[in-house]
């Protein structure tokens, strides 16, 4: 069985979960739900994800799988990578710093921390956020700094600056919120 043909099969009264995840040279994840046709039946699977790069998978209940190669969670190893830095002084660093946090929480639903793009440091027992008139605002991948330098641009001036582009190729697997960045997923039915 395909991955594309599971998706198409799992709806949310299925009563669908992940049963165990193994990592190792690939993550492995048993999945089982519901039979789409026999109601009494439970299907179990084998999901083997292989060249994962990273994963939030657990135990748990599961309404939905998708599997895609388009989705902001994959920018990170999938876009170019750069800073984003600014070249005016902020009247409100807090407001900017608001609208930065309202526009990265639209483009990730929550799955990515502010705080792993954002310049935020401690100094001393202060927090300080665009101080002066010049300095990085963020770094990351670009579509997310574009959407920063757009969510700020009649506040400050900004500049990207390229850094690195990440291999590549990878797709995610969600179960829900929970997901693997990988390179291939095979499905294996296993008897019950």
């Amino acid at each position: 069985m395909k991955i594309e043909d599971l998706i198409k099969e799992v709806y949310e009264d299925l009563n669908g979960q992940i049963t165990a995840v193994e990592s190792g040279d690939q993550l492995l994840v048993y999945f089982e739900c519901n039979d789409w046709v026999e109601e009494n039946l439970v299907r179990k699977f084998k999901i083997t994800c292989s060249a994962v790069k990273e994963s939030t998978l657990v135990k748990s209940s599961v309404g939905c799988i998708d599997f895609t190669d388009s989705d902001p969670i994959l920018w990170n190893h999938n876009e170019e990578h750069g800073y984003l830095y600014y070249t005016s002084e902020c009247e409100n660093n807090y407001e900017l710093l608001g609208r930065l946090w309202a526009s990265h929480e639209k483009a990730y639903s929550g799955l990515r921390s502010l705080s792993e793009y954002i310049n935020v440091f401690n100094s001393g027992s202060y927090i300080e956020f665009c101080k002066g008139s010049y300095g990085q605002l963020a770094q990351g991948p670009r579509p997310i700094l574009n959407i920063y330098e757009l969510a700020v641009s009649n506040k400050i001036k900004t500049n990207f600056v390229p850094s690195y582009k990440p291999e590549g190729g990878y797709s995610a697997l969600f179960f829900d919120n929970l997901f693997v960045v990988c390179k291939s997923v095979t499905v294996q039915e296993l008897n019950s």
